[in-house]
C-alpha cells in the first residue's frame, strides 16, 4: 500500500487517520490558487480612485439638484461632444482601475494610454505647461509606475 502524505491534513483529519477508522481511504487535494495577491500599494491607489469617483458622482448629483439651470442635466439636447467624451473617458478610467483591482495587465496599458491622451488633449487645449498641470500628473505617474512595477504579478 502506498504511504499517504499527511502534510496537507488538518489536525482533526490526522487524528481520524490514527484512530480505529484508519482503514478508510482519504483523498485530500491541495488547493492551488491562480489568483495573485494584490500588493498594498495597488489596493491603496484603487481605494483612492473608487472614493474619488463616488465623491465626484455625489458632487455632480448635488450640482444637478441644487442648480437646475446648470448645464449639467439629463436633457439630451444639452449634452455637448466634450461632455460625452468626458463621460466615456471617466468610465474608461474606472474600468482600468477595476482592472488594477483584479490585477489584470490590460489595465496598466489602458490607464497609460488614457494618461497619454489626457496629456495630449490638455497641451492642445491650453497650449501651456503650468505648475498646476505638472503637479496634476503626479498621481497618474504614480499609478503608471506602480502598474509597470507590478506587471509581472498580473494576469
Amino acid at each position: 500500500m502506498e504511504e499517504q502524505n499527511n502534510d496537507f491534513l488538518t489536525p482533526a483529519e490526522r487524528a481520524s487517520l490514527n484512530s480505529d477508522e484508519g482503514n478508510r481511504a482519504y483523498v485530500v487535494e491541495k488547493s492551488v490558487s491562480t489568483k495573485t495577491e494584490r500588493p498594498t500599494i495597488v489596493t491603496a491607489l484603487c481605494g483612492y480612485f473608487f472614493v474619488s469617483w463616488v465623491l465626484s458622482i455625489i458632487n455632480t448629483a448635488g450640482i444637478m439638484f441644487t442648480y437646475p439651470d446648470a448645464k449639467v442635466s439629463f436633457n439630451l439636447s444639452g449634452f455637448s461632444l466634450t461632455g460625452i467624451f468626458a463621460a466615456i473617458f471617466s468610465l474608461l478610467v474606472i474600468v482600468s482601475i477595476l482592472g488594477y483591482w483584479f490585477m489584470k495587465k490590460w489595465s496598466v496599458y489602458l490607464y497609460c494610454a488614457l494618461v497619454v491622451i489626457s496629456i495630449i488633449i490638455t497641451l492642445f487645449t491650453f497650449k501651456a505647461v503650468t505648475f498646476f498641470f505638472v503637479s496634476s500628473l503626479l498621481i497618474p505617474a504614480a499609478v503608471v509606475w506602480v502598474g509597470f512595477k507590478n506587471l509581472d504579478k498580473m494576469a
